[in-house]
């Protein structure tokens, strides 16, 4: 079942679409995550083992070890370039070099543009969280209101009125889509989050590793996020507008049960 996840995951990297020399900080992170399945980022912080003269065999299966994931890790780090850049970067020694030489040139760009601001509009995973929370109406595919007086309880023992409630479906960069029932609508919320006790219910498999979050269904890779300030953000394909919304809304109230919530 791992297997077919790792085989999945790496069939789907190979879709995505090439570094061609701007969105450098996503691109970085979906790379580094596949090096992280691989188990081959490690090349990237950890020197070239030394063989002295009379080195045992074990020393030397360890460096034979490194150089062929050093291979590798380069490898596909360059496969997920653009044919020009690919070309620019192929004789590079190391995947430590390279990494750092494409840091080098790209992150300041990426520091210095909007592009790689926090959308306010992103999607977290919360793991205390025992529904799923929308604070913008534009992700709603499907919409009815409930009745007045329905709040969200939180653990800061404040709370927030709920408009209304439906089902919103979250495209990962990867192309698979997960549909998300029940939202709750809060608009006085600052994050969109995702249940992570609910999606457990739902069958989704959720590992934390590292800096990134991979979740997985019947052994099938759905998608991933990551760390950002203290949570994982969910790295989907796009934000939607109010023009890509089907928001459909209802006179007939819901009755929509109140839940706790932590501190968000």
């Amino acid at each position: 079942m791992a297997g077919n996840t790792v085989k999945d995951m790496t069939i789907n990297f190979g879709k995505l679409d090439k570094f061609e020399g701007h969105d450098f900080k996503q691109w970085q992170k979906k790379i580094h995550f596949l090096l992280t399945t691989l188990k081959v980022v490690y090349v990237l912080t950890t020197p070239m083992p030394e063989l002295v003269e009379d080195a045992t065999v074990e020393a030397i299966r360890i460096r034979a070890k490194w150089e062929n994931n050093d291979y590798i890790c380069k490898g596909h780090i360059l496969n997920g370039m653009s044919d020009s850049l690919f070309d620019v970067y192929t004789n590079v020694e190391s995947a430590k070099e390279l990494w750092n030489s494409l840091e080098s040139k790209y992150i300041s760009e990426d520091s210095s543009s909007k592009k790689f601001s926090v959308d306010a509009n992103a999607w977290w995973i919360d793991s205390g969280a025992m529904t799923h929370v929308c604070k913008d109406h534009c992700w709603f595919k499907t919409y009815e209101p409930v009745e007045d007086g329905y709040v969200l309880y939180m653990g800061d023992e404040h709370f927030a009125p709920v408009h209304g409630k439906g089902s919103v479906a979250l495209e990962f960069s990867y192309g698979k889509t997960i549909t998300l029932f029940n939202v709750l609508y809060v608009p006085k919320l600052r994050k969109n989050l995702v249940s992570g006790p609910v999606l457990n219910k739902c069958g989704y498999k959720q590992v934390y590793e590292f800096d990134m979050y991979i979740l997985s269904k019947s052994g099938v890779f759905v998608g991933f996020g990551y760390y950002n300030n203290g949570i994982f953000m969910l790295n989907l394909n796009k934000v939607p507008d109010d023009s890509d919304s089907v928001y459909m809304s209802s006179s007939i109230a819901v009755n929509s049960s109140l839940c706790n919530y932590p501190s968000i």
